[in-house]
């Protein structure tokens, strides 16, 4: 599978727990938010959304990438990244499985508790930036947590 489709793939995951009559846009989703440049907000017009609407599937699909790209990052540096503390020994493995394969298992057990408060604030972060309702960006910044880290989302 590419990279590409592995990116949809999570994308599709967390689209389907948090806003499931947006999957099957979530092609759309992925290809407009490559070329938004703030979060994905500039999603409503071409698809016929009025401005003022907040559609949470461009939301989450940014954030799915914005998550996908950080755990790249860190297995791309992960010597630097066990040392900063963001990652147990021997985690490495776990998360190029996950990039391989995001639906099948969490990653949580391969960060330590700085990493995980490390992608939690990324995802708050995302949520807080899109012009969600307080208690929406708090729902979507939860579930995305608990989708990508398995069990509880808690450390």
């Amino acid at each position: 599978m590419t990279e590409a489709m592995v990116r949809l793939e999570l994308c599709e995951f967390l689209l389907e727990d948090l806003s499931p009559g947006e999957v099957e846009f979530v092609r759309e989703y992925a290809r407009a938010a490559g070329d938004a440049t703030d979060g994905g907000r500039a999603l409503g017009p071409e698809f016929g959304v009025p401005e003022a609407a907040v559609l949470l599937g461009p939301v989450v699909v940014v954030i799915g990438q914005r998550v996908y790209d950080l755990v790249l990052e860190w297995v791309g540096n992960v010597a630097q990244k066990t040392v900063e503390g963001f990652i147990v020994d021997r985690g490495k493995e776990k998360l190029k499985a996950w990039l391989a394969a995001p639906r099948r298992n969490g990653i949580g057990d391969a960060l330590t508790a700085e990493g995980k408060a490390e992608l939690i604030g990324l995802v708050s972060r995302l949520a807080a930036e899109a012009n969600l309702s307080p208690e929406e960006s708090e729902r979507v910044s939860r579930r995305v947590a608990t989708l990508v880290l398995g069990g509880d989302g808690k450390q």
